[in-house]
């Protein structure tokens, strides 16, 4: 299949021809041939993320991400003979130091609203442990050599080597030669099996700096804050941690996640380009087949309340506003009314739509927005949120402007011309994406795991074909009071 081909067929809305093949061991792979250029896009995806974390313990899952890039027992260490005592000492010792926490857990409680009273901040044995620990820490270090994976991959021509952890996913990828390609599978192999716990405490402070950049944005702490009040208990709406999460988090903890999740029947393999799926089964019972089926997972068992209550959030702050965050509850990918939800969001977000007219048209929003993003995600299998996001310095006139033209959504059709308009933009993102390999293997990996392949080409074909009574009925089910989250932020002093 040649580029060119591959770019008629989806400008074409044609279904392409992926092959698929499943390992015994319940390993999938997807392969999409190209052979225009001798390269292929490498994605391996496990079905794991923030989702599966437990409150005070947010973070993990992102800081798992982290961990697993710095090598196993044949990559990243000098001498591994002798690296794996001090590894196994610094486990026992954490376990130690869990105990000794859990046994002082009344007096190290935090007891303050604003963080400022505990009976203790630690114990003599505590700080015994700690010590030990430190000292095993600094003697792990001389066998260190964590950039040698990456450096494998660079050697090999890879490029676009990155990692990315999400509610439902957790993503490694690589771009390399196609005559390369056993690289990805020696490498990634041995990251699910063998991984190593190296730098622990240094990466726990790379977490929290990353962590603290998103809360020092002006308008993270706002939306996350719209995002928590979206819903009650799915795990979807949680955020990245606080200051008091990352402090605690363990190699125990890590480590029973990683050995929990990261099995192949967990586990999807992407390839986009030039290879072929004999060859990718080839490679991938070469290197994967060893690895036997573990314990099928589940993620949540957490299913919201359905909506039944208007919910508003105002935050006063001096570094953000005013600006408005207005959420619906929307279904997941997979769900038939998917597509025209999809649509709906083009259209509310839309400075030319009905809420710009209104809005932006007559001078009350200085810019208008919609997306379905939670946290860094913008699609999921579970139900979330469609965000409609503006700015202006009237939000007494600006909120009812947006709200009005909403209900009016639920009673008038849209006109043929700004949902013609609407599907255009959506067709040429799609047709963007599509002509980037990387773009392909993702946006495929990550619809294997929300719910399959196939539904990333159906709902971008079944988009195409929403009608004005479809979009009329899809307004009228889900922009309804009861479903609504509303988010206002105004800029000003706070005592």
């Amino acid at each position: 299949m040649s580029f060119a081909f591959l770019g008629l067929l989806l400008l074409a809305s044609t279904m392409p021809v992926v092959g698929e093949a499943e390992l015994d061991n319940g390993l999938r792979i997807l392969v999409l041939e190209d052979h225009s250029q001798p390269r292929v896009a490498c994605k391996i995806l496990t079905r794991f993320g923030a989702i599966v974390e437990e409150p005070g313990r947010f973070g993990s899952a992102h800081f798992l991400e982290h961990l697993m890039f710095k090598g196993t027992a044949t990559i990243g260490t000098h001498d591994w003979e002798a690296e794996k005592p001090i590894l196994d000492e610094i486990l026992e010792l954490e376990r130690d130091i869990i105990q000794e926490r859990n046994r002082a857990r009344s007096e190290m409680r935090e007891r303050g609203v604003y963080h400022d009273f505990k009976h203790a901040e630690t114990t003599p044995e505590l700080e015994h442990l700690m010590s030990i620990l430190h000292e095993k820490i600094i003697e792990d270090e001389r066998y260190v050599d964590t950039e040698e994976s990456n450096s494998y991959y660079q050697r090999t021509g890879g490029t676009r080597l990155t990692a990315q952890t999400e509610q439902e996913y957790m993503k490694f990828d690589i771009n390399l030669p196609s005559e390369k390609l056993e690289m990805f599978f020696r490498i990634e192999a041995d990251r699910m099996v063998n991984s190593r716990w190296r730098r622990f405490d240094s990466e726990v402070g790379i977490l929290w700096e990353q962590r603290l950049g998103d809360l020092n944005r002006a308008d993270t702490v706002f939306k996350e804050a719209v995002a928590s009040a979206s819903g009650v208990v799915s795990p979807v709406y949680w955020n990245e941690g606080y200051e008091t999460d990352f402090p605690i988090l363990e190699r125990n903890y890590t480590r029973r996640l990683y050995e929990t999740w990261f099995v192949p029947n967990n586990t999807i393999v992407v390839l986009v380009g030039d290879t072929t799926l004999e060859e990718a089964e080839r490679l991938t019972k070469k290197y994967f087949d060893r690895i036997p089926r573990s314990e099928e997972t589940h993620d949540t068992f957490a299913v919201e309340p359905r909506p039944d209550h208007y919910v508003r959030v105002e935050m006063q702050t001096p570094h953000f506003g005013p600006a408005l965050d207005i959420r619906h509850r929307i279904p997941g990918v997979g769900h038939p009314d998917r597509p025209a939800v999809e649509l709906l969001g083009e259209i509310l977000g839309d400075p030319r739509g009905p809420i710009g007219a209104a809005t932006v048209g007559e001078g009350l929003a200085t810019s208008l927005a919609s997306n379905t993003v939670v946290t860094h995600t913008n699609r999921f299998s579970f139900p979330a949120t469609l965000n409609v996001v503006a700015h202006g310095s009237n939000l007494e006139a600006l909120e009812p402007a947006i709200i009005t033209t909403m209900e009016s959504l639920r009673t008038e059709r849209v006109t043929d011309d700004v949902i013609r308009a609407a599907k255009k933009r959506r067709r040429a993102y799609w047709e963007r994406r599509r002509l980037n390999w990387d773009d392909v293997a993702f946006d495929m990996g990550h619809y294997a795991i929300m719910d399959s392949w196939q539904t990333l080409f159906r709902e971008m074909d079944a988009l195409q074909e929403v009608t004005a009574d479809e979009l009329l009925a899809t307004a009228k089910k889900y922009l309804t009071k009861t479903n609504r989250i509303v988010g206002v932020a105004t800029r000003e002093p706070v005592q």
